[in-house]
């Protein structure tokens, strides 16, 4: 299980790369579907990566990185 720890925060670090590189921080806006769609298809493409996505998600809600 520490492995799918450490590939949901690594799922998760992709995701705060992706906003940094599109400049969204403070009150910027920007959809989950345009930036899971950035993610690699290897993870984004099957189930277990889908559901891996929605707990980094989570993870980053939880941390206060993202408001939904």
């Amino acid at each position: 299980m520490l492995k799918e720890d450490k590939i949901i925060k690594l799922i998760a670090k992709l995701i705060i790369e992706r906003l940094s590189n599109m400049d969204k921080w403070g009150g910027a806006h920007s959809e989950f579907r345009r930036v899971v769609k950035s993610l690699p298809n290897h993870i984004k493409g099957s189930s277990k990566g889908k559901r891996q996505i929605k707990k980094a998600i989570k993870l980053l809600v939880d941390l206060g990185f993202l408001l939904t």
